[in-house]
């Protein structure tokens, strides 16, 4: 498989296009292997995103992993505002979040200033 380098270091697949801006950066691409990157496991083959202005949009966790004090679902996306502020994730265990409990499973989004606007629970969303 082709790769590329971006200038983050990270590699990227060609087969499936790397995405640039028109200033050069990289907008998306699929990852050539699992790469930490922000103290993030990123899963290969997987689509990562970033802002123009070079931040992390999105990505998929391929485990568990801690970010901002949660635990997040590996194997979920999780999103990010431009600031570097949580936008979407899904919960990898039962949270404390502003003081509100949280259950394992539920999705969570958060408004831009850090405060969880939305709540969706699995078993609303499979009844």
């Amino acid at each position: 498989m082709t790769e590329y380098m971006g200038a983050d270091g990270v590699r990227y697949l060609l087969e499936g296009k790397v995405i640039f801006y028109p200033s050069g950066r990289v907008k998306y691409g699929r990852l050539a292997k699992d790469t930490f990157f922000n103290g993030m496991k990123w899963q290969a083959s997987r689509w990562v995103e970033f802002s123009e202005a070079g931040t992390v949009s999105q990505i998929r966790l391929v485990e568990d992993t801690r970010v901002k004090g949660i635990k997040w679902a590996g194997g979920c996306s999780i999103r990010f505002y431009e600031s570097g502020q949580i936008k979407f994730g899904r919960l990898a265990e039962d949270s404390f979040i502003d003081g509100t409990k949280y259950n394992c499973g539920d999705d969570i989004i958060f408004n831009e200033i850090g405060k969880v606007s939305v709540i969706m629970h699995p078993e609303l969303i499979h009844a």
